[in-house]
């Protein structure tokens, strides 16, 4: 069996498993958690209200946020707010103009003349 790599003959390295969390680790956090519950009770009333004004002040401008619509929103209802347009194959600007009006136009000033032809037709050829 063939198996090709892209390497310069490099050994490539694994990246390492991650492993649950094991009975060690539980143990940390529940004494880190128990000794912010500690830290917490300790804490004097105002600091208690300034924490509770702090999270009541994050809850507000949370819900602003939410409640302001965000610039994608307004996007797409200024777009549904524009005139309706008819989806047709119409110049806005010829409006009362038709198709072949605007072919004789381009067949008269647009298309480029040979003047060489008109002029081998107007003059007879020589006879000698």
């Amino acid at each position: 069996m063939i198996e090709w790599k892209w390497t310069h003959g490099d050994k490539y390295s694994k990246t390492p498993r991650k492993y649950k969390m094991n009975e060690n680790e539980n143990m940390n956090n529940s004494v880190e958690t128990e000794s912010s519950a500690v830290i917490q009770s300790l804490l004097t009333e105002n600091e208690i209200d300034n924490i509770w004004n702090f999270s009541i002040n994050q809850g507000k401008m949370m819900n602003q946020m939410i409640n302001e619509p965000n610039k994608r929103e307004d996007s797409y209802n200024r777009m549904a707010d524009r005139e309706m347009m008819s989806q047709v194959n119409k110049n806005p600007f010829m409006v009362d103009r038709n198709y072949l009006e605007d072919v004789i136009v381009q067949d008269q000033y647009l298309k480029p003349k040979n003047t060489i032809d008109e002029k081998e037709i107007s003059s007879p050829p020589d006879l000698k």
